[in-house]
């Protein structure tokens, strides 16, 4: 009788350990991937960053072009208005 109490007593603990095992990796993964979503979310945030300051220089070139060539600004302002149409229109 207390053999058996014995057994059935360190099956549990083994099941115990086991369980612990499987609950520590599943955490180890899970951290893996917050910090892997969350170096996402930086790189996303430094590319949004990067591109709002290209958007800017672009404008500030783009001004200045204008400004010295009445060709450059026609053709902008036609493509302009194409990409407008186009977008309108869902094409």
């Amino acid at each position: 009788m207390l053999v058996e109490k014995y057994e059935l007593m360190q099956d549990r603990y083994t099941n115990m350990m086991v369980k612990e095992t499987e609950m520590r990796e599943e955490m180890s993964r899970q951290e893996s991937e917050e910090r892997e979503k969350n170096e996402y979310k930086e790189q996303l945030e430094n590319t949004r960053e990067e591109l709002a300051e290209v958007q800017v220089e672009y404008e500030i070139i783009s001004k200045r072009l204008e400004r010295r060539d009445p060709t450059y600004r026609r053709f902008k302002e036609v493509f302009s208005k194409l990409v407008d149409t186009i977008n309108r229109r869902n094409l």
